[in-house]
């Protein structure tokens, strides 16, 4: 029988978590037997965060670039049209799998009268994430026509269905990272610490994008006033974004800057949460904590905001962590100093938290992934 060819389209390979995810669903169904083929719409010269295999093909097509004035955009809305349709058609898929919202509406509206089947991935929460009023009417008019509609969560699955009638919706949380996340991670320790730092100190450790949704104002104001830095904690934030500077500020003004270290984008970002004791989100929302399944599989005892939608789907409160009213700054205090404050809690519910996130290994959610992708292509 021919090989399925599932084309994989997103906007770039960046260091987000749908790119992560991306990456590693072509490798893996490449490894399963499938053409793959993985092409990126944006930075057509702009190197890979997330590199495939050699088993997948890179392609690239550039639709992004400024127009002025309405022609230009009139134009430029059709040029882009016919590149993606082109690039679809050149290369005739089995199935398209788009990640992230304006991309799949894109992909939608340049596949119309193929016949290819067209899955679309959502990636955060769209009751939060705003796309502007066009593209949520867009979205509105052309989901329905995907074959299937993939989301992270059964919170935003069940919002889904009441808002766009006629969807074919699935539910894939993400996976927890390749057993290489941890190995990277046995030996050493981050670069940008001091040893004696690590050696003398404790950490509470927040990772993601530094946006303001994540509220990591509010992790450094609550640790701030907890006091921990005084008892010989640290806390240190993983990520890069543009409330950086406004963070740095911050961290100025309340005069923290040998407790709290903001170092930015790194690589081997489980190295940093296995030489860490507590990791902290304190989310207005998620699509799906990637960083808080990275901790839990760490084995750190988490803290999170109850936000929509994701961290309730991965901790229950008291069990493999704490979980904390959305804005609650008290209640986040309160978490952080009980949690420093007992290390048999804080071993107690790292332990849980590893072995309740095994549910999420590569395989079994990749498992699902195929399925669709086969079910969709109509060969099962």
């Amino acid at each position: 029988m021919k090989p399925v060819s599932v084309l994989l389209v997103i906007s770039s390979l960046d260091g987000g978590g749908a790119a992560r995810v991306i990456s590693e669903l072509a490798d893996d169904l490449a490894d399963r037997g499938f053409v793959v083929i993985l092409l990126t719409l944006e930075g057509v010269d702009r190197p890979d965060f997330f590199p495939v295999a050699e088993t997948v093909e890179r392609r690239r097509v550039q639709i992004f670039w400024r127009s002025r004035g309405i022609f230009e955009k009139t134009c430029g809305f059709f040029r882009r049209f016919f590149l993606l349709r082109r690039a679809i058609a050149e290369v005739n898929p089995d199935v398209v799998l788009s990640f992230i919202d304006t991309t799949n509406i894109r992909i939608l509206a340049s596949a119309i009268f193929t016949g290819i089947p067209i899955i679309v991935s959502e990636r955060t929460d769209p009751r939060h994430h705003e796309i502007g009023a066009t593209w949520s009417r867009l979205r509105r008019l052309l989901y329905p026509i995907a074959a299937r509609v993939v989301v992270q969560t059964t919170q935003v699955a069940e919002w889904m269905s009441g808002e766009m009638k006629g969807l074919s919706i699935d539910v894939i949380p993400n996976a927890l990272r390749s057993s290489e996340f941890l190995k990277a991670a046995s030996d050493g320790m981050p670069a940008d610490m001091p040893p004696s730092r690590w050696q003398e100190r404790a950490r509470v450790i927040s990772v993601g994008r530094l946006v303001p949704s994540k509220r990591l104002d509010r992790v450094i104001e609550g640790f701030a006033k907890s006091g921990l830095a005084a008892r010989g904690w640290d806390l240190v934030i993983v990520g890069d974004g543009p409330e950086k500077s406004n963070l740095e500020a911050l961290v100025s003004r309340l005069a923290l800057y040998d407790a709290v270290h903001l170092v930015g984008h790194q690589a081997d970002v489980a190295l940093w949460l296995m030489h860490s004791d507590v990791f902290v989100t304190a989310s207005e929302y998620e699509g799906f904590p990637n960083a808080l399944l990275e901790a839990m599989q760490c084995g750190l005892p988490c803290i999170a905001t109850d936000c929509d939608s994701g961290p309730s789907e991965l901790i229950q409160s008291e069990r493999q962590g704490l979980l904390v009213a959305v804005n609650d700054e008290k209640a986040l205090i309160a978490a952080m100093l009980r949690l420093a404050g007992s290390a048999e809690l804080r071993a107690s519910m790292g332990q849980a938290a590893k072995v309740s996130c095994e549910r999420y290994q590569p395989k079994l959610v990749n498992d699902q992934w195929m399925k669709l992708i086969l079910s969709t292509a109509s060969v099962i």
